[in-house]
């Protein structure tokens, strides 16, 4: 835990779930570890990875979630390239020594991960162990909510993406082959932390995040937020926008208007950040009185705390939050991978490359994508045409902590609920059968 991080307070669920992780049965199951938004999937994966006493690596499906959980990427620890994964040539054997000093390997972000990406996994386990045993006899633990964001499925050419679709139903984790062979292990965090404090809009969340809500729900609670007011009026409010085009565009707008000079401040990175997603802007571009979001914890803050520029010059920015002002230092992000320590015989992360930019970005506006993983006081939510993809409107409002600090541009409707069918299959028979809590 690093000191800007609370303690972390174990719940009996929690602890129930850290017996679960810690249990060394015979046969390995596959374990997952869901729960609702706020329900502290991150903090429980944080802490297991820190205080367990097994070899453990901390993996995840995009770039900024590997950063946040300071792991690898699942593409960089098995070195995976983009294209056919279904193609078993294309998969290369991990090195023994990394393989041996390997028990458990964490993925977190799983409703990302698809079912090829595990299937290869499996493959390269086990022909880096040389087991026939699924994932080489090593634990696999899963961490997300399916009823997020879903596995990007990449309309590739050459008649690849049918393919795909003739081999798996869908594209989840738990359409997997490999799942076929091992038992699966499901535990559902229930406990909420983030809108503790709403047990009204705790409840509507989840009806909404499990596609059961009924339009006279919606209108009896969620749509009484319907606002004809500007998104500006609200005291740190940030507009969710469905897309890139759209936040990018509020935001240099809004900056547009603010008078005074703009200053840019250009971050510094090694080769290893060149060709990925970065975890602040390349190029920050501010001036004072704009607003912006912070994007890491610190003693004065944490990642995605709402304020202002406060004032600001050629090598130095000061902000307000909450009525106080501080200066903000340039942040140092590592990209991690695991590396074999020929001395400990285990696996251990190794800094291979730093990005360094002051933590913050422009935040009159973010993508619901960009959101997931973040709370805030206050939302502006414009749905635009309506939802396109499933957990979209339940990601967007399970950011903030009250129904009263959500503010819609237009009603939400039951058909922008979008919740996939087969995830509701999956939980129904997982609730009936595995399930532990």
């Amino acid at each position: 835990m690093s000191a800007n991080e609370s303690p972390v307070i174990l719940t009996d669920e929690f602890k129930d779930a850290l017996a679960l992780l810690e249990a060394q049965p015979p046969i390995k199951p596959l374990i997952f570890i869901t729960g609702r938004a706020g329900t502290g999937k991150t903090t429980l994966l944080r802490y297991f990875a820190e205080h367990s006493g097994q070899n453990t690596v901390v993996l995840a499906t995009t770039g900024l979630a590997a950063i946040n959980v300071r792991g690898q990427t699942v593409h960089s620890f098995f070195h995976l390239k983009p294209g056919n994964l279904l193609d078993k040539s294309n998969l290369k054997r991990l090195p023994r020594k990394t393989v041996d000093a390997v028990d458990t390997i964490i993925i977190d972000e799983a409703s990302m991960l698809r079912a090829d990406l595990l299937d290869a996994i499996d493959h390269i386990l086990q022909i880096s162990t040389h087991s026939d045993e699924p994932f080489g006899g090593k634990k696999i633990v899963l961490f997300g909510d399916l009823f997020q964001l879903p596995p990007v499925e990449e309309q590739a050419s050459g008649g690849l993406f049918d393919y795909f679709r003739q081999v798996y139903p869908s594209p989840y984790f738990f359409e997997a082959h490999v799942l076929r062979r091992l038992p699966t292990e499901v535990f559902e965090l229930r406990r909420i932390f983030r809108q503790k404090a709403d047990p009204d809009f705790a409840r509507l969340l989840n009806l909404i995040r499990e596609g059961r809500v009924t339009q006279p729900e919606l209108d009896a609670l969620l749509n009484t937020r319907k606002t004809f007011e500007l998104p500006e009026k609200f005291e740190n409010c940030i507009i969710l926008a469905p897309t890139n085009r759209e936040a990018a565009w509020r935001n240099l707008h809004y900056l547009s208007m603010l008078p005074g000079e703009e200053f840019t401040y250009n971050a510094a990175a090694d080769e290893s950040f060149q060709k990925k997603t970065t975890p602040a802007e390349q190029v920050l571009k501010l001036k004072k009185g704009a607003k912006i979001m912070m994007l890491v914890n610190d003693d004065d803050w944490v990642n995605g705390d709402i304020g202002t520029v406060y004032d600001l010059g050629p090598d130095f920015i000061k902000v307000e939050l909450k009525g106080c002002v501080y200066k903000v230092e340039p942040h140092v992000w590592e990209d991690v991978k695991y590396e074999f320590n020929p001395l400990t015989q285990k696996l251990e992360p190794n800094v291979k490359g730093f990005f360094k930019q002051y933590p913050l970005k422009l935040a009159w506006a973010i993508t619901i994508h960009k959101s997931q993983g973040l709370t805030f006081d206050n939302i502006y939510l414009d749905i635009g045409r309506g939802a396109f993809a499933p957990g979209q409107t339940y990601v967007a409002l399970s950011r903030c902590r009250t129904l009263a600090g959500v503010h819609l541009k237009k009603d939400i409707m039951v058909r922008d609920v979008l919740c996939d069918a087969r995830v509701k299959q999956f939980f129904e028979y997982v609730r009936g059968n595995r399930v532990l809590n």
